[in-house]
């Protein structure tokens, strides 16, 4: 959905998001680089987070997430599993673990995780989870892809876990991520999506607009974030470096609104490689971009069949 309004009563509108993970392992920067416009640079050498640092941050104008970026340290990850307990864990919504890849602690940090994910199935069993395997760019790249899988299996060897209600096969995303490529926002957008679900309408109508304009793909995006909330692949890319430039745009793109009059619309068109990328503000909290294989497709082409679609989604907002 493009909005949680319609998903989300009003006494529900805040969200619960724990980042928990051994200490080191990058969870205040991967937090940072997303929801407070870090650059990867600003977060090298940041000072340990000690306790509990919440962060509150609106997402999609009314949805409230809170954040709480959690210290790794054993006594404090203790506490919480102990007298803590019921008070940190209840009513969490996603919980994110963080591993470091190369930890020299790695049988410790999976003892942990276990800890964490047994109290929280006791105290908020709808919670969901979402793994990251964090600082990946420090593996050498030509083992990279088989390391995070030794990782991620190794994770999820730990996924049974034993519970007041009995044992638990717990399902949960593993993902590889670094703060120096678009990875850390591909995570978080996975765990936004367990918060506020995708849409089958609105794919398909931005899967036909797609096949229309001869777009190889078509991306909404989260203003402030930048987290994606609907993405259609017509044509996959596999191009990495594609990837970074189209992730360097849309930060521009958002600085550019920055500078523009409330209610005044702005679009860029550029060309990255052999894609024409165009990216146009959708809604007062949305971001398009598309990426074109039809390089001739005019402007007022485009935006005739953007202008649709914003009608069409907001008409199947108005009629539920």
């Amino acid at each position: 959905m493009l909005s949680p309004s319609s998903s989300i009563s009003p006494v529900e509108k805040t969200r619960k998001i724990v980042l928990l993970g051994s200490a080191g392992s990058g969870k205040t920067s991967l937090k940072n680089i997303v929801f407070s416009d870090y650059s990867p640079d600003s977060c090298v050498g940041s000072p340990p987070t000690h306790d509990v640092d919440q962060h509150h941050v609106k997402y999609l104008g009314s949805l409230m997430l809170h954040i709480w970026d959690c210290g790794g340290q054993t006594g404090y990850m203790e506490d919480r599993l102990n007298s803590q307990r019921t008070h940190f864990f209840g009513r969490i919504d996603v919980l994110v673990y963080v591993f470091e890849v190369e930890s020299a602690e790695w049988e410790k940090d999976l003892c942990m995780f276990r800890k964490c994910v047994e109290a929280l199935y006791e105290e908020a069993p709808e919670a969901k989870i979402v793994v990251m395997v964090n600082k990946m760019d420090l593996v050498e790249e030509t083992i990279r892809d088989e390391t995070f899988e030794e990782k991620r299996k190794a994770i999820n060897a730990y996924a049974e876990i034993r519970t007041r209600r009995g044992p638990i096969n717990v399902v949960f995303d593993v993902i590889g991520t670094t703060i120096w490529n678009c990875s850390v926002y591909n995570a978080w957008s996975r765990c936004m999506e367990l918060i506020v679900p995708k849409a089958p309408r609105i794919e398909e109508m931005l899967r036909k607009m797609g096949e229309i304009i001869e777009a190889r793909e078509v991306t909404l995006f989260e203003k402030q974030s930048l987290l994606k909330i609907h993405h259609i692949e017509i044509e996959p890319q596999r191009d990495d470096s594609i990837l970074e430039k189209t992730t360097q745009a849309l930060k521009s793109f958002k600085n550019d609104l920055l500078k523009k009059a409330a209610g005044e619309a702005h679009t860029k068109h550029i060309f990255i490689g052999d894609s024409s990328v165009h990216i146009a503000d959708f809604t007062e909290n949305i971001i398009i971009l598309i990426n074109l294989k039809n390089e001739t497709l005019s402007i007022p082409v485009l935006t005739f069949n953007i202008q649709y679609l914003q009608k069409r989604i907001a008409d199947l907002d108005c009629n539920g």
